[in-house]
């Protein structure tokens, strides 16, 4: 498996929307959020201010398999802080044998830590809670987080 970084480009946008689907099928909140109404524009707009970080992992003939995006700004409470909070992961269920996402998600801590990162976030949800691997790589479990509908 290959890993990079990526820019958010049209290109990889087209890669991405039948994976973001799948990901969304898979483990999205349908009774908070209902169906993927994804703000191209914003993700946009983040990248071009170099706050959205886009780690790819592509298979040898060069295929999307999965992705890391991050939001990387200084924390509004710690402002000497640069922090990179996990947006989405997600590697297909045909490539999540052995240690494909785990390197995957190595290689994103790497290139944060590289780019004078802090601090990482990462969130995990309830129903397909995979603390378990975070706790491995070294994460602390730090916060629980609440939703409701209003």
């Amino acid at each position: 498996m290959l890993h990079a970084r990526e820019k958010l480009s049209p290109s990889l946008w087209e890669e991405i929307t039948p994976l973001l689907q799948r990901h969304w099928n898979e483990i999205a909140l349908r009774d908070v959020f209902g169906p993927v109404d994804i703000d191209k524009d914003a993700y946009g707009r983040a990248d071009a201010s170099n706050m959205l970080r886009v780690y790819t992992a592509r298979r040898e003939d060069g295929s999307l398999a999965g992705y890391a995006v991050y939001f990387v700004m200084p924390n509004f409470h710690y402002h000497s802080k640069l922090v990179a909070e996990a947006d989405v992961f997600f590697l297909v269920p045909e490539e999540r044998r052995g240690l494909t996402g785990l390197r995957l998600l190595r290689f994103a801590d790497r290139e944060l830590r590289g780019e004078g990162v802090n601090v990482i976030v990462q969130k995990v949800k309830v129903a397909h809670d995979c603390g378990v691997l975070f706790k491995s790589m070294g994460y602390t479990h730090a916060e629980n987080v609440w939703m409701k509908v209003v």
